[in-house]
């Protein structure tokens, strides 16, 4: 069956008042933490003044300015505070994470960080410039500047694969919890990579508001409206709303999509699909699949083999088996079948939206759905090529200085450039509602990072990649690894001791 009735009208007119309202509160407020959430201390120095707590008065307009000027003074002996950033990757993706020009040109990310680092200039007495460094040259070029000792960079927002995890297993990298100022546990850097990245209370790398690729880097699922339409098929937006958007449901939704356009029977990238998808392991993720995670000792264990995530990896598999769904091919057949109108749904990281921006269909953003109606929250998975993270290089002579900067940048961008980034990434669709962008929202933050993944322990995840497309049996592909991914973690675990 494809179609699932709509909710009753007053169902949606409910759906539509909160969406409007939950966007104008993203617009208008702060997002502020938990009840529940916790701050993490300053280190004992009676000579270290502590960041004051943000402004969470609801009924008072917040305003950064005012929050930054109650920063402890800043007192930097270097001209500048030098940033090494990475904006584009081999050509395909560029997202600058810094003002391009030192004015106010009409684009709306580079003036709000133009303003932003304005701000910061101004009310921290500081110069802050940004060296622009390719991905593929960033972990030798800023790596061997630390190495050498050198104090250049003050500050690196690096990808995971390219430069964070070498810095890391380089050991060139300050804990951040021993970095006076930066309180990993704000809402300006993402909870889920720090609740899987602090091992004993270290933690080397962070990310969230501070770096502008955090919006492009987790997988999400796009949905072209017109074929939706036609198809009549309840958009995931509605299904959201009435905890039904799973993948029992979404199987459902694509039932005898497909159509063989070239009459050759042979189920090629130019049929019709009802899914398509990036050929990684986000659906595995998605439904709450692990390979490694804390358990209740707050020690870091592999589950890999676990029922729960067995029954997950068998649910995938049996998704992907479905004639309605599109094989892999190469690395963007999917994505080109979705711009032509030959795909209703179809996943992939947002970091390459701007390879659909001439689509003529108007298509909107969810997350992927959930396993069953008993998980209780969205995930996303992170790309790791784009997910980048805020590093202080162990060169660093001022940590006091740099912490306190650092956190301030990513507090003001939190506060000013974070919303344009994700008005940015809407400006690429054809039509701009709020339940895409509250979708986006919950998308970015529903971020999640496994450490397997993130840290390619032997590869595991990309193995775990062909398993999943494939079909094959997985007995056997997870005993490849059961040896050696034992001594793999204990290594890894040396750095936090």
């Amino acid at each position: 069956m494809k179609t699932i009735k709509l909710l009753s009208l007053l169902l949606a007119l409910l759906m539509m008042a909160s969406m409007l309202t939950a966007c104008a509160q993203s617009e208008e407020t702060p997002n502020t933490p938990n009840e529940s959430d916790t701050s993490t201390d300053t280190p004992d120095d009676p000579d270290v003044e502590k960041v004051p707590e943000e402004d969470v008065d609801a009924n008072k307009p917040f305003d950064i300015r005012t929050a930054i000027e109650a920063f402890p003074e800043c007192t930097l002996e270097k001209e500048e505070f030098i940033v090494a950033a990475a904006s584009s990757l081999e050509g395909t993706f560029i997202v600058h994470q810094f003002p391009l020009y030192e004015e106010k040109t009409g684009s709306l990310l580079q003036d709000s960080l133009f303003d932003r680092d304005a701000m910061l200039e101004e009310v921290l007495s500081v110069s802050i410039v940004y060296h622009d460094i390719a991905d593929s040259s960033m972990k030798n070029t800023v790596g061997n500047s630390v190495r050498a000792g050198d104090d250049t960079y003050s500050l690196v927002l690096g990808s995971l694969f390219h430069t964070a995890t070498h810095m890391f297993n380089g050991n060139l990298l300050y804990n951040l919890n021993e970095v006076a100022h930066i309180d990993v546990s704000k809402p300006w850097w993402n909870k889920n990579s720090v609740e899987n990245f602090q091992i004993n209370d270290k933690i080397y790398m962070a990310t969230g508001a501070i770096t502008n690729r955090y919006v492009y880097s987790p997988y999400a699922l796009l949905f072209n409206q017109r074929l939706i339409q036609a198809h009549n098929i309840t958009s995931p937006h509605v299904l959201m709303e009435s905890d039904e958007w799973t993948l029992e449901t979404l199987s459902m939704l694509i039932e005898d999509t497909y159509v063989d356009l070239n009459s050759n029977n042979l189920g090629d990238k130019e049929d019709f699909y009802g899914l398509g998808h990036s050929n990684d392991v986000e659906f595995y993720y998605s439904f709450g699949g692990t390979l490694l995670e804390k358990n209740e000792q707050d020690e870091l264990v592999f589950t890999y083999k676990e029922e729960e995530n067995l029954d997950i990896l068998d649910g995938v598999i049996s998704l992907f088996k479905s004639d309605n769904v599109m094989r892999p091919g190469a690395t963007y057949d999917s994505l080109d079948a979705f711009r032509e109108g030959r795909v209703i749904f179809h996943t992939m990281a947002l970091c390459n939206l701007n390879m659909i921006s001439d689509m003529e269909d108007a298509y909107g953003i969810a997350p992927l759905p959930k396993y069953d109606e008993y998980q209780e929250e969205y995930y996303a998975n992170a790309n790791r090529y784009i997910g980048t993270f805020a590093l202080i290089p162990i060169s660093v002579q001022d940590t006091d200085n740099v912490g306190l900067i650092t956190e301030a940048l990513a507090m003001a961008s939190q506060y000013t450039s974070l919303d344009k980034q994700y008005e940015q990434v809407l400006l690429n669709r054809q039509a701009l509602d709020a339940q895409s962008k509250a979708s986006l929202i919950e998308v970015v933050e529903s971020t999640t990072y496994d450490l397997c993944y993130a840290f390619g322990f032997q590869d595991m995840a990309y193995g775990l990649r062909s398993v999943v497309t494939n079909g094959s049996a997985y007995a056997s592909f997870y005993a490849l690894y059961d040896n050696s991914l034992p001594k793999t973690l204990e290594e890894f675990l040396t750095h936090f001791e």
